[in-house]
């Protein structure tokens, strides 16, 4: 019943090389993963890498902005490089990143979540780069979000929830681009992806995080129908 599931994750490739980072030498000793194949185990050590280190410096942070926007080309470069300066300039440290980071992982709410994305200081209310850090952060509870998870919610919100009733409920996203009045869609697809990781475990005996959900998720989009598990 799981088998769609288990080969869109085992197929799930995005290989990044961060060495690619138009500022890299003003990071030395920073920037210098390459995601070859870019699959689950190479994405889960840079995970790992970003938990080690997170703590006490402000490049990690900066490694996961521009791997999660490696595929948009010389965006990529920009927003990472503004998003540092915006950090210098408001003196936000590294410590106060993660401490915002891990009272949401804590206490998970649209307060707590919002007052590290506020740390940012992005110009709107964008989440989708702020929701990459409790997914690394916390894996095993916390999905990422972006226009491609979104756009299959939207497709394919009603048959999971029909298979389903009783567990956790996708909300569809509104069409546009993901901000905090998205915030309903993200609680959903917190929850339902948690749910659906303990579905899957139990169906196959093997490790299934909330963030692997969402993985083949991203890995199926947009030909492969995963199909809807029951309770």
């Amino acid at each position: 019943m799981a088998e769609t599931w288990k080969r869109a994750l085992d197929s799930y490739v995005y290989p990044v090389d961060l060495r690619q980072f138009a500022h890299a030498e003003e990071y030395p000793g920073w920037f210098q993963h390459r995601l070859a194949l870019g699959n689950r185990d190479e994405t889960m050590q840079f995970e790992q890498h970003f938990r080690e280190h997170a703590r006490s410096a402000l490049a990690p942070w900066l490694e996961v902005v521009l791997w999660k926007m490696y595929s948009q080309g010389g965006r990529r470069d920009y927003r990472t490089q503004c998003i540092a300066e915006q950090l210098e300039s408001s003196n936000v440290s590294a410590g106060e990143l993660w401490e915002a980071c891990r009272q949401y992982v804590n206490g998970p709410s649209r307060q707590t979540f919002d007052g590290f994305r506020r740390l940012f200081h992005f110009g709107s209310e964008a989440i989708a780069i702020v929701a990459t850090f409790p997914a690394f952060m916390a894996p095993d509870r916390f999905p990422m979000v972006d226009s491609k998870v979104a756009q299959w919610t939207r497709r394919n919100a009603a048959a999971h929830n029909d298979a389903d009733p009783r567990g956790p409920q996708l909300v569809p996203p509104q069409v546009g681009h993901l901000t905090m009045r998205h915030w309903p869609f993200v609680e959903s697809w917190t929850e339902w992806c948690r749910h659906t990781a303990r579905k899957l475990a139990a169906l196959t005996q093997a490790e299934w995080r909330a963030r692997d959900v969402e993985m083949a998720v991203f890995s199926a989009c947009p030909t492969v129908e995963l199909e809807p598990l029951t309770a």
